[in-house]
């Protein structure tokens, strides 16, 4: 049985199996892409039927996954055959600490045993650490592309049986549920992240090259600086809904938070008044408290 390799004290790389699948959702969602045990779990089962792909993960002894890298081969008409690590995430806390090399370098031993003869891998542009960490390794920039997505409408049983696409009937049944994230232009990042993180006592997340993340209550919440001059603008208003406008108000207020107007009386509905409170952040970027207040019967 082939031992696993090891990535530095305490770290191992090794196959990746279904038992990661909550580790491995954790990791996804630090770098963009949100799932859940269950989802990474359904893929994990996928993959495993089909051949030309392999899966690791960077384990270290006392706080377990520390990463994960998917490697497969590609066979294009256009190319000869290459590897390519189509995913590689390392822990916020793990980073600079050999973890991501050694998984790179996994990836390259699996594609030199099935005798590919280039390594490649696509990066985000907006991803500068990545960037410097891939030229390190030795990987050239070849090219800049769009990505290019779209969404296919389930056909429905008799046409796949007819294998044939059904016209779309009802083009009402689309429509966005749910917001994954919201981006706040920033100045001053370090500043920004202790209003956020210390005077409204978000949940911080992570960390990325000039951004940090939040979370407010499955809401993911981004600052970052504008990347080019028409971005450069103020964010739109934020309502954080809370039950108690007035004690909110006050435990903030006494953190420092600079508040425009204080709690006060919007609407007036069939069964709850709409409260509102203003404040401003460092960036004066405009932020709001919003409490629907049962009437009192």
């Amino acid at each position: 049985m082939k031992r696993p390799a090891r990535a530095g004290a305490g770290t191992i790389i090794r196959s990746m199996t279904p038992g990661d699948a909550r580790a491995v959702a954790g990791l996804s969602t630090q770098l963009g892409y949100p799932a859940t045990a269950r989802q990474i779990d359904r893929r994990l089962r996928a993959l495993a039927d089909a051949s030309g792909s392999a899966l690791f993960v960077a384990e270290d002894e006392d706080e377990g996954v520390a990463g994960w890298l998917h490697v497969r081969g590609n066979h294009l008409v256009e190319s000869d055959p290459f590897a390519e690590i189509a995913g590689l995430v390392v822990d916020a806390g793990a980073r600079r600490r050999g973890v991501g090399q050694a998984l790179v370098a996994a990836a390259e031993r699996w594609a030199r045993s099935r005798r590919y003869a280039r390594v490649r891998v696509r990066s985000n542009v907006r991803r500068e650490g990545a960037r410097a960490f891939y030229l390190q390794l030795g990987y050239g920039i070849i090219k800049s592309q769009y990505t290019y997505d779209k969404a296919l409408r389930r056909a429905s049983r008799s046409a796949q049986a007819a294998d044939v696409t059904p016209m779309a009937t009802d083009e009402t049944a689309f429509g966005l549920a749910r917001i994954g994230q919201i981006s706040i232009n920033v100045k001053d990042l370090r500043k920004a992240t202790a209003f956020y993180r210390d005077t409204l006592g978000m949940k911080f997340l992570f960390e990325a090259p000039n951004l940090a993340f939040f979370d407010c209550g499955g809401v993911r919440l981004m600052l970052g600086r504008a990347e080019k001059p028409e971005f450069d603008h103020p964010s739109s208003i934020i309502y954080y809904k809370v039950d108690d406008i007035r004690a909110v108000h006050d435990r903030l207020a006494s953190r420092g938070a600079r508040f425009e107007t204080g709690p006060h009386k919007v609407a007036r509905l069939k069964d709850h008044e709409l409260w509102m409170a203003f404040l401003r952040d460092p960036d004066e970027n405009m932020l709001a408290l919003m409490s629907e207040v049962p009437l009192a019967e």
